[in-house]
Order: C-alpha cells, then sequence, then structure tokens
C-alpha cells in the first residue's frame, strides 16, 4: 500500500483548515473553496476534507496505491474472499481523475482503493473551477509514530475476518471483545471492539513513540486555542497509556497518546478476556 486515505466531511471548510493544520503541524497540500488535502508522509496518509452538504464526519476510508497492479491485487483479494466490491474505472472526483475499487466493512464504511492517473480542475469535472487558495505546497515531516484509527463492530470474527482480508494480513492482537492490527506501510494501528457502541468510526488519533512527542502535540493544540484533555495513565483497550484527547470540527474523537505497556483486561475492570491470539507476528 501507499497511503491510507481518509475523507471527512465538513460544514466550515476554513475552520476545519486550520485545526488540521495544527494538529499535522503542517499546511496542507491542496486548498480549493470546498475541499483540502494534506499528504502526509510520517505516517503515510492521504487526509482530505470536504464541505460538499454531506453530514459532518467520517465519509470514507481508504488506501492509495501505486499502480494498476496493487489496485487489481486488493480487488482480486476482496472478491476471492467473497467481499462484494465495485471497480470505478477512470473516475473523476475530489480534484482528481483516478481508477477505483469500493467495498463495505462490517461496521458500514466505505473503503475506497484507488490509484490516481492524474489532476482535474473541478471536484467532479461538472462542476465551475473553485478558487484556487493554495495548491500542492511543500510537504513537511510530522513527528508521529501511527496513525489510529478505532472502529466499533456488532460481530468481532466476522468484521476480523474481512479486515485480515483487506489487510492482507492477521491481526496482531485478538480477544474475546478486541482486535488490532500494528501495519508497517502505510504505518497503522488499526483497532476494533465489540462493547455496545453504535458501529461505525469510535475515534481516530496519533500513536506517538515517548512523552515529548505527545507533550508537542498537547502543546501545540493548546497554543492554537483548541481545547483538549490530558488523560495520565489510561487504562483501556488493554493497555497502559498517557493520553491526550481533543475534537475535530467533524466532531470526530482525535486520541494522541504513548503507549507504556499492557494490561490483561479491556479497561483494568473488566475480568480478564479469553485470548484468542496475543501478539501474533505481523507477517
Amino acid at each position: 500500500m501507499k497511503r491510507l486515505h481518509l475523507h471527512v466531511a465538513v460544514n466550515e471548510l476554513d475552520k476545519a483548515i486550520q485545526f488540521y493544520n495544527t494538529l499535522f503541524a503542517t499546511e496542507a497540500n491542496v486548498v480549493k473553496d470546498d475541499y483540502a488535502k494534506w499528504m502526509l508522509d510520517e505516517p503515510a496518509i492521504n487526509f482530505a476534507i470536504s464541505s460538499r452538504g454531506h453530514p459532518p464526519g467520517l465519509n470514507h476510508l481508504g488506501f492509495q496505491v501505486d499502480d494498476k497492479a496493487q489496485l487489481d491485487e486488493i480487488s482480486s483479494r476482496l472478491e476471492t474472499a467473497g467481499i462484494e466490491g465495485m471497480a470505478e474505472e477512470g473516475a473523476k472526483c475530489c480534484y482528481a481523475h483516478s481508477n477505483k475499487y469500493w467495498t463495505k466493512d462490517p461496521a458500514n464504511i466505505p473503503w475506497e482503493s484507488f490509484h490516481t492517473l492524474g489532476d482535474i480542475p473541478t471536484y467532479n469535472n461538472s462542476d465551475p473551477a473553485p478558487v484556487n487558495k493554495t495548491d500542492e505546497r511543500c510537504r513537511r515531516k510530522m513527528r508521529m509514530k501511527r496513525l489510529h484509527l478505532h472502529v466499533a463492530v456488532n460481530e468481532l470474527d466476522k468484521a476480523i475476518q474481512f479486515y485480515n482480508t483487506l489487510f492482507a494480513t492477521e491481526a496482531n492482537v485478538v480477544k474475546d471483545d478486541y482486535a488490532k492490527w500494528m501495519l508497517d506501510e502505510p504505518a497503522i494501528n488499526f483497532a476494533i471492539s465489540s462493547r455496545g457502541h453504535p458501529p461505525g468510526l469510535n475515534h481516530l488519533g496519533f500513536q506517538v513513540d515517548d512523552k515529548a512527542q505527545l507533550d508537542e502535540i498537547s502543546s501545540r493544540l493548546e497554543t492554537a486555542g483548541i481545547e483538549g484533555m490530558a488523560e495520565e495513565g489510561a487504562k483501556c483497550c488493554y493497555a497502559h497509556s498517557n493520553k491526550y484527547w481533543t475534537k475535530d470540527p467533524a466532531n470526530i474523537p482525535w486520541e494522541s497518546f504513548h503507549t507504556l505497556g499492557d494490561i490483561p483486561t479491556y479497561n483494568n475492570s473488566d475480568p480478564a478476556p479469553v485470548n484468542k491470539t496475543d501478539e501474533r507476528c505481523c507477517n
């Protein structure tokens, strides 16, 4: 895979751009009057926002790949596993011309795998040309370790089978109410849980290497006047961590955290779960 792709719908584009510029510690690479995009390198993310009338929140997830062969491999893998999907050749959307393959995960989140062929001057080749506020600004590296995504699901076993297929690797950690994939390309900590929450995205975040990186994120957000909350010694998701929470303009919680160690239960108050696997190798 080349990059994890996230597309978030927002109401107020300018306000959202200010928030994500601060969160990512870099300005957007592309800014139009209804769209913005950050091409981050550490971790490798294509993060896009748009203000086109969709309800605020996560619009879709996906992977941006390097070539047609990688796209064909993803679609073939999913189809071989009996997972429904749809190919979209020559799609024109989000100021880009792309070949795509769409599917939906067990939490009903659309996943878009795509290979970009080139740029187009409008959002979907039928809109009038927008105002270019910036275009392809230089990239700056973020000192983050991994992007973190936590998705709530109803049927854990079914979801594990789906994501094992989508990621082409088995989960590193599997409990009776939780599973986690620690992916390297791109660098993602992807977790799912079945603990009664509505299916869908629970939160996003960054896993960092040390306290200094966590303090730098919280300080940057606070300096910009963005509200947040520190959580020292939190015990959740089978881990002991220091965390800093905030919410973005689409009302999505963002959790920046430094993991200190493992704990045997989900939140240190539950009874110990059944270990289906524990820290599987990443291959």
